[in-house]
């Protein structure tokens, strides 16, 4: 018998199981990854902004404290004078360090989304030195701000040191110096000569502010409202020299050209030595010795800066920069120059402070919005003067008056600064608390 067997045939089907079972198994993989991968992210997420509000919170509570301490110094100022901080120390201590101002305790307060506490105590080199902790000899507290979120277990702590300014009665200068002049030649001194040329403007009217970016004679701020002061003023000399060429001026508001043998130079001599004796290891005090400086940026209006630039002979170029800026020459008896070249921007105060003979050149696109002054170490009790002054500036340079220049040399060592209902300045600088160190703690 002929039997015929039908041919086995073998189908894909069991290859496509496999496969889509495989797929599948590699989607869910995928997706599951996906979830985790973006519920993590959305915690970390959560997590910095929680972080973010309660860093926000324990800076804004040093703001309150400093803002409380400094009512208290002001309540406690007599004539001018600054009070120290054994007082607050004291009551403080007395509430396991908790700062306690005028019956006020900085515990466990809200602030958004997190509660702070301020803790307040003297700095470990007065420890060490008065033995104590509650004695202050330097105007120097540490200010701790510890503040914990309310909704998660955040928790952010800032660590910074202020400082009050030294008493008049110890050497040191409550009050910010006014002067009278966009630019002041100030001390007794034998002789001062100033020669302005090609297109170079000495001008007390206020001028706004340019931008800190600009270039060349974008460089060039409008005039602005309100009180400026006069354009040039004189004090003490034997011998007055003023020469201008080649469109160069001098104005101001009320006068362009004052000589004014009242002129208190005291306040602003107090003041720059009070300068030239700062902690050079401050975040906000910069000390270069170099002789020729370019290519610097010496504070910015956001974060200015006292520069000191120390010895007899400088170079500056291709700089920029914004608060305090002394030359000092450290009582050297050698002639102090000053050479200021071509791109140099300068918000704020500058002091030229040597003993002898000092020359001072701007030239090539050089401009000061603030004020300028040559200051002589000699005081007027002294008999023997300084040898002479010289200001030379040319080729486009500009010292033009500027209140908010004057506001930000102001606010670098710690004031307040603000404009009367007429537009002059007033100053609060008494009483005020100057920020000398700041560290985040987490």
């Amino acid at each position: 018998m002929l039997t015929i067997h039908a041919a086995s045939r073998k189908g894909p089907s069991g290859f496509i199981l496999v496969t889509t079972m495989l797929l599948g198994l590699v989607l869910t993989v995928t997706a599951a990854t996906g979830f985790i991968v973006t519920r993590t992210q959305k915690k970390i997420a959560g997590n910095f902004d929680r972080t973010v509000r309660t860093f926000q919170a324990s800076d804004s509570a040093l703001q309150l404290g400093k803002k409380a301490i400094k009512d208290w110094l002001q309540a406690e100022q007599e004539d001018n004078e600054l009070a120290y901080f054994t007082d607050i120390l004291e009551d403080s201590a007395e509430q396991g360090d908790v700062l306690t101002v005028g019956g006020t305790s900085f515990k466990d307060l809200i602030y958004g989304d997190a509660s702070y506490t301020l803790y307040l105590t003297n700095n470990e080199a007065d420890i060490a030195g008065a033995g104590s902790s509650t004695v202050d000899t330097d105007r120097i507290l540490k200010l701790v701000s510890k503040a914990t979120g309310t909704k998660s277990p955040s928790s952010v702590t800032i660590e910074t040191y202020i400082q009050s300014p030294a008493p008049e009665s110890e050497g040191g200068t409550v009050k910010f110096p006014v002067m009278p002049g966009a630019t002041n030649l100030c001390g007794d001194v034998k002789e001062q000569d100033v020669h302005l040329h090609n297109n170079t403007k000495i001008m007390g009217e206020i001028h706004n502010l340019p931008s800190w970016n600009c270039t060349g004679s974008s460089c060039i701020g409008a005039l602005g409202g309100g009180v400026g002061r006069d354009g040039l003023v004189g004090k003490d000399a034997l011998k007055h020299k003023v020469q201008l060429h080649d469109n160069a001026t001098i104005s101001g508001d009320p006068t362009g050209l004052k000589y004014d043998n009242t002129l208190d130079c005291t306040q602003m001599r107090n003041f720059a030595n009070e300068l030239a004796q700062l902690d050079k290891s401050l975040s906000w005090v910069d000390v270069i010795e170099d002789a020729i400086i370019q290519n610097k940026e010496l504070g910015t209006p956001a974060r200015p800066k006292v520069t000191i630039l120390s010895g007899v002979n400088k170079k500056i170029g291709n700089v920029k920069g914004a608060g305090i800026l002394m030359i000092h020459s450290e009582g050297e008896e050698e002639e102090m120059e000053i050479e200021i070249g071509r791109n140099f921007l300068y918000f704020g105060m500058i002091i030229i402070y040597g003993n002898a003979k000092t020359k001072y050149w701007m030239k090539k696109n050089s401009y000061v919005y603030g004020s300028v002054t040559i200051l002589s170490g000699n005081d007027e009790s002294e008999t023997d003067p300084a040898e002479k002054y010289k200001l030379k500036m040319s080729k486009n340079a500009f010292i033009r008056y500027s209140s908010g220049g004057t506001r930000i040399a102001h606010r670098t060592v710690g004031g307040e600064l603000t404009l009367t209902s007429e537009g002059e300045l007033n100053d609060t600088a008494a009483g005020s608390v100057i920020n000398i160190s700041w560290r985040e703690v987490y």
